[in-house]
């Protein structure tokens, strides 16, 4: 059976946008022990605005990161494209996403790069949005997610969808890290394996429809993932 044909390409347009929100919400932890001290500000009044503002530029750096894909799409063989495009995701997932997700693999240390850009004393508005252009790891993966889409309008909504469901962990950011530090050493290995396990879904779907869309003789278009 051609591997179009199978059920996880039938379904996966309709299931991954799903599990984008799923991942998103299930690693609000992440997002609230990395970037909580970054949003919660001195003056508590602040911190509702800061994060008005990340929402706001998440998704217009998705819709960018989109638009940008559809014009590598227009401007490059298709055939090129696709080996490059899920070439450098799959390279992006495995040295930046996967070893946050899995203590004992190496971590590159874009951290300590991007730390002294995200110390500012600016206003809430302008942190809000600088948050978008200084992008930790899970950011710059949904970034090139956006980009694969090569649809300003995905890739905005993507990242909407992904600001909407880590704000709860951001904005109470110290409760959530009491929970998961109070959770049995069980649970966080659960928690770990099921984004582990969303990770490995959005890579062989998206390898799937990049790699095997050429036998087709057409471009398939992009499908929203994670």
């Amino acid at each position: 059976m051609n591997i179009q044909d199978s059920l996880l390409l039938t379904w996966g347009p309709a299931f991954l946008p799903l599990a984008a929100l799923i991942y998103s919400f299930l690693n609000s932890w992440h997002c609230s022990v990395m970037c909580g001290p970054l949003t919660v500000s001195s003056a508590r009044k602040d911190q509702h605005t800061l994060l008005l503002f990340r929402l706001i530029s998440y998704t217009c750096m998705g819709g960018v990161a989109g638009y940008a894909g559809r014009l590598l799409h227009s401007s490059l063989e298709y055939e090129v494209l696709r080996v490059i495009a899920f070439g450098a995701f799959a390279a992006i997932t495995v040295f930046l996403v996967l070893p946050q997700l899995i203590p004992s693999l190496p971590k590159f240390p874009l951290n300590r790069f991007l730390k002294p850009l995200r110390r500012t004393t600016a206003p809430p508005i302008v942190r809000g949005l600088l948050i978008a252009a200084v992008p930790c790891h899970l950011l710059g993966f949904y970034y090139g997610v956006a980009a694969l889409t090569a649809s300003p309008w995905l890739g905005a909504g993507l990242l909407f969808g992904h600001a909407v469901m880590t704000t709860p962990g951001l904005a109470y950011a110290w409760r959530v890290k009491e929970l998961i530090a109070g959770a049995p050493a069980l649970a966080r290995t659960l928690l770990r394996l099921a984004l582990i396990v969303l990770v490995a879904i959005n890579l062989v779907y998206l390898g799937a429809r990049i790699l095997g869309s050429g036998s087709e003789g057409g471009a398939a278009p992009f499908g929203i993932c994670i």
